[in-house]
């Protein structure tokens, strides 16, 4: 092979017999991904289609549809409410440290266990917009994200 490449080459760093690398031609739609086998670099080539498919939910290679299914909105009980605004006095808005007591597997209960730390901000923004429409003080929700 030539010491000059064309364009659509590209050196192959994949340690060959003698020890050397070894120059191989790559199309512009593959990519080359490593996998170790036996402690050797193993290159393996996967059209670009391959790569920007996303894999179904239950573990099968098809691709999943362009349009996914989204999340019906759940409203916020009385419970889960009450539970966030005491959670959120003694913990601070600290999304990640309410999870951890309220969350799925919470210490102290698991209130809040069909909730994500983003829901926790985003209630947390929707009680102080609501504060402020009835003129209430703020409190420990003056910190939370939204401006009006």
């Amino acid at each position: 092979m030539s010491a000059l490449r064309r364009r659509n080459e590209r050196v192959d760093f994949t340690p060959s017999v003698e020890g050397t690398p070894r120059l191989g031609a790559s199309h512009l739609d593959e990519q080359v991904s490593p996998i170790v086998v036996l402690g050797q670099y193993q290159p393996q080539r996967r059209s670009r289609s391959e790569l920007t498919q996303r894999p179904a939910a239950n573990g099968s290679r098809h691709a999943l549809p362009a349009q996914t299914q989204t999340r019906r909105r759940m409203r916020w009980s009385t419970q889960e409410e009450e539970c966030f605004i005491r959670a959120a006095h003694r913990y601070g808005l600290n999304w990640s440290t309410i999870m951890y007591y309220h969350g799925p597997n919470g210490i102290t209960d698991n209130v809040l266990r069909n909730r994500t730390r983003v829901h926790l901000k985003d209630k947390a923004r929707n009680i102080k917009f609501r504060l402020i429409r009835e003129n209430r003080p703020l409190g420990i929700f003056e910190s939370a994200t939204g401006h009006l």
